[in-house]
């Protein structure tokens, strides 16, 4: 309606007063007065309301003036009224010409004319003037005028009970204001104060009023809900519904009751919200078998509002029956009546979600399909070009999982499309990242999944915020599936500043840093990539304690920060993040969700690996087998994507067989492995797979083929390495493990180029090692290994070298190649000495081990006594590097119990037993300690006591027999491995 006809009847009778149109119908006329020829308004001002004057003058500036007239009356309150009509039709002609602001005069006139009189006539203006102002955009000066009327309405109603139904209605469209103009506390005290005004009255017996009552009761509890008064607004409308009941009103009562359910839903009582939800539906289905009207789309909404809360409690079948008990009845009423397709819509979504929830992914993608159609149906009329482009984007959700992924880049694309045309840049790069992530899937070159990425951030650099902060990273996911690691990176770390700097809501930021994490493990930045990681994980965590649909991302977290844990070998912390992972994806695990089975397998594998380093054999295979079978089902849908996993999986399976004695098995699955990585034309993965077949082959004695498998896995590393480049510790690593496998004469060569691909990587710990192996080669193959020693000397400081070329020397006397460890020995005993010329007072523990290796060899070479001496200055050195009594620690223990046990060994090779009771009587003294706390200690205390027993009866002592009882129980009660 025209706001226009609010102001009343035309001026007609203030025209006839001022032209004399009454003259000659017996009304007495009036001296003759002549107004002026500015405008008769000004004049009839002048007469009763001269203070208005200048405000007219000044609002009909310029307007014709008319000719001379005179005056029929002069009754200062008639004048009045003349002039309100008057002012009144001005008001209306503003308005028409569409002259806000002189329509704002004119009223604001109006409403100081009549302002001696009140009443009604001046609350109709004061409620003209407020609308006036609320549609220049002046809200306050709308409040102030709307206040005053309903305050005037409000004092009459004090003298009139029957105004109080107005008094209702004003108070609706004053706290609408007041909502609008952002004053909801405001608005809260005026509903309140008329709810207990009516409440007053009903209980005093005006029972009449008691529908207005509730409908008091029912916008108080509106309004404190938009004053975020929760618990009380929830109070109010429960009471609005128990008024409405008794007023048998129960259309009111069942949408008092849905509201009540969403006030419900804010105060975190899911049960009490579905109560309330079904509440208001019994009410909408008594009403359709009561009454014969139309009451089907109130039970359509209030079945609508029941699945939602079915599905907040996580109750899905209940909430997919109760959506599909109305579809036909809501298909029908969208039908005859399409303007109500934002409740179709709303439905069709809810429904699309209920069956993906299920499991129902076919019936998911139907309801998606519809909910398309009618959004796009919807739109000449609407409008509403993104709740469209919203749909098309839920339905590319929906394809994609089913294999259509081409369909749902098209999905995405329209989307796009939809979005520009309605001048939405966020939403168009919105769908440009997500048909960026449809097109990665597609078979073929990442050209056009990267080429929409990078549209994407262009077209979000000229927005920023978040919308930048999305596209950056979808273009780092690109940058990684073309190769481009460190232009990943760089996108992934833009990503995570324009986040930090919007200080950006914990949903997003999480996944930005999840992907900086991924990205520096990429690039050997583990620090960073820990930290990214951690508070990824920390955030995502925090996330799903308040919504549990966060329970993937935050598995996937998981799983890179076990990873990163078991790059620094802290094993414990990278098998608890697995087992968290595997935890959180068993309880997601569904066939119709790819993306956690793929993710389950993998912290399945993960864990396997971990439980097998940490020594759980039997935990580390049953994981392992399942991560076989999850990626076999992955493989028979996508062969090609998840071929190279499963055979890794094998591998892992393959491990953890092997080291619980199943070495047949583990054969059988590296076979699977090397075959898989074949079929798939991952040559890396096959290098891999072959090292691990030559392991395999090794455990079950076949060393010609162990050999023959390891060098065509160096072979293909070396291949690799030569025309792709890249990172060279497979190779190294490879080289190192054929050596192993061959005579040492022929592994020199091998270690030799080990070193040089170690020293390339920067592996300088790795380069040391094998180093160290060279020289035990040489010196196993007879060679002069004076140069590799000085090579070990000068990679090594001083101290460390000597460590290191004893450590050499031991394994040689292992080996039995006694010149080598002999000659390597004399090369450490030499540089010791150098080393104590220059610094004398370095503590003497290599110089210890230096004096042990010294003694084996002599005992090796049938020298006993030179042996005994030798050992015993070796614990001479030692004692006083350990820490007294109590305090020493249990590896100290250990060490000292068995330099003991050496110095008895050699005294008594000796045939020296008395003085090696002693000492072995001692071992046996450190040995009874350590396995009374450390259980894994008790073998070598059953050697021990062997040990003393046989000292003891060579030296005639009563307790020989005693010990050796001991010895043999001991013995008997530890397990056979």
């Amino acid at each position: 309606m025209d706001r226009g006809a609010r102001h009343g009847p035309s001026p007609s009778s203030f025209a006839q007063a001022i032209t004399g149109a009454h003259a000659g119908t017996g009304v007495p006329q009036l001296p003759e007065h002549t107004l002026s020829a500015t405008h008769p308004l000004v004049d009839l001002a002048a007469l009763c309301a001269p203070d208005l004057v200048p405000a007219l003058r000044t609002l009909l500036a310029g307007a014709p003036a008319p000719a001379k007239v005179q005056l029929a009356l002069d009754d200062p309150a008639v004048l009045r009224v003349e002039l309100a009509r008057g002012l009144r039709g001005l008001a209306v002609r503003r308005h028409l010409d569409g002259d806000g602001q002189g329509e704002i005069t004119a009223l604001g006139l109006l409403t100081r004319v009549l302002q001696p009189s009140g009443g009604r006539a001046l609350a109709d203006a004061l409620r003209d003037l407020a609308a006036a102002h609320a549609a220049s955009g002046d809200l306050e000066a709308a409040v102030s005028a709307r206040g005053r009327a309903f305050r005037l309405l409000e004092a009459m109603a004090r003298d009139d009970e029957r105004l109080w139904p107005e008094v209702l209605i004003d108070a609706e469209e004053y706290t609408g204001l007041l909502h609008d103009a952002l004053r909801p506390t405001d608005a809260t005290v005026v509903s309140g104060r008329v709810a207990r005004a009516l409440e007053r009255l009903v209980e005093s017996g005006r029972e009449g009023l008691r529908p207005e009552y509730a409908r008091s009761l029912r916008l108080w509890g509106d309004r404190l809900a938009e004053d975020e008064e929760w618990r009380q607004a929830a109070d109010t409308v429960l009471h609005s519904v128990q008024e409405f009941r008794r007023v048998g009103d129960r259309y009111a009562a069942a949408l008092g009751l849905s509201r009540l359910s969403a006030l419900q839903t804010v105060l975190d009582d899911p049960e009490e919200a579905l109560a309330s939800a079904r509440g208001a539906l019994a009410e909408a289905a008594a009403l359709e078998h009561a009454d014969p009207g139309d009451w089907r789309m109130s039970v359509c909404m209030a079945t609508h509002s029941v699945a939602r809360r079915l599905s907040a409690l996580g109750r899905e079948d209940e909430a997919l029956d109760a959506l599909l008990s109305v579809r036909a009845p809501f298909e029908l009423l969208h039908e005859e009546a399409p303007e109500i397709h934002a409740s179709y819509a709303d439905y069709l979504e809810d429904l699309s979600a209920a069956c993906a929830a299920a499991g129902a992914v076919e019936e998911a993608l139907e309801a998606a399909e519809a909910l398309v159609e009618a959004r796009r149906a919807a739109v000449d009329t609407t409008g509403d070009l993104p709740g469209l482009a919203l749909a098309l984007l839920r339905l590319g959700e929906l394809q994609r999982p089913l294999g259509h992924v081409g369909r749902a880049a098209e999905s995405a694309r329209e989307a796009a499309e939809v979005f520009a045309a309605h001048g939405d840049a966020e939403g168009r790069v919105h769908a440009l990242c997500v048909l960026s992530d449809h097109l990665a899937l597609l078979d073929g070159p990442p050209a056009a999944a990267l080429e929409h990425a990078e549209e994407a951030v262009e077209q979000a650099r000229g927005l920023g915020g978040r919308s930048l902060g999305e596209a950056l990273t979808v273009l780092g996911n690109r940058r990684e599936d073309a190769g481009d690691v460190s232009g990943a990176f760089e996108a992934a770390a833009e990503a995570v500043e324009v986040f930090r700097a919007l200080d950006a809501s914990p949903g997003w930021i999480a996944p930005a840093l999840h992907h900086r994490a991924a990205r520096a493990r990429q690039l050997g930045e583990h620090d960073l990539a820990l930290d990214s990681a951690l508070e990824a994980t920390a955030l995502y965590q925090d996330l799903y304690e308040d919504d549990l649909s966060y329970g993937l991302v935050l598995a996937e977290s998981l799983c890179l920060l076990g990873r990163l844990r078991e790059a620094e070998r802290r094993f414990e912390h990278a098998l608890t993040a697995a087992e968290r992972a595997v935890s959180l994806l068993e309880r997601l695990h569904h066939p119709d969700f790819p993306r956690v089975t793929v993710c389950l397998a993998m912290s399945l594998r993960d864990a396997a690996r971990l439980h097998e380093r940490m020594g759980t054999q039997d935990k580390a295979l049953v994981l392992a087998r399942r991560a076989v079978t999850l990626y076999g089902e992955l493989a028979k849908d996508d062969p090609v994507r998840f071929r190279p996993p499963l055979a890794d999986a094998w591998r892992t399976l393959g491990s953890c067989l092997s080291g619980l004695g199943h070495d047949e098995d583990a054969y059988t699955a590296a076979l699977f492995d090397v075959d898989l990585h074949r079929e798939s034309g991952d040559r890396t993965g096959l290098a891999h797979a072959l090292c691990s077949l030559g392991h395999r082959h090794e455990a079950l004695g076949r060393t010609d083929e162990a050999i023959a498998v390891t060098r065509e896995s160096l072979d293909v590393h070396e291949e690799l390495l030569l025309l792709e480049g890249g990172d060279p510790l497979p190779t190294a690593r490879t080289a190192s493990r054929l050596a192993e496998l061959l005579a040492p004469e022929d592994a020199v060569g091998l270690r030799e180029r080990a070193i040089t691909l170690f020293t390339d990587a920067e592996e300088d710990t790795e380069a040391t090692a094998e180093l160290l192996r060279l020289l035990r080669d040489r010196a196993l193959a007879g060679d002069d290994v004076a140069e590799t020693v000085s090579r070990v000397s000068a990679q090594e400081d001083t101290v460390e070298a000597v460590r290191a070329l004893t450590a050499v020397a031991d394994r040689l006397i292992g080996d039995g190649e006694l010149e080598g460890a002999e000659a390597v020995h004399t090369q450490a005993r030499a540089l010791w000495d150098i080393h104590l010329l220059e610094r004398p007072g370095t503590p003497a523990g290599p110089a210890a081990a230096l004096w042990e290796t010294e003694a084996a060899l002599k005992s090796r070479f049938g020298l006993p006594d030179a042996a005994a001496d030798a050992q015993a200055m070796a614990l001479e050195l030692l004692e006083p590097l350990l820490r007294p009594g109590r305090h020493r620690p249990a590896e100290q223990d250990g060490a000292l119990a068995r330099s003991l046990a050496r110095l008895a060994a050699y005294l008594a090779d000796a045939d020296r037993p008395a003085e090696a009771l002693p000492h072995q009587a001692r071992a046996t003294g450190l040995y009874e300690s350590l396995a009374t706390r450390f259980p894994g200690h008790r073998h070598a205390l059953a050697v021990s006591l062997g040990a003393l027993a046989d000292l003891q009866a060579r030296t005639g002592s009563p307790e020989a027999e005693r010990t050796l009882a001991r010895a043999t129980a001991l013995s008997s009660a530890l397990p056979e491995d």
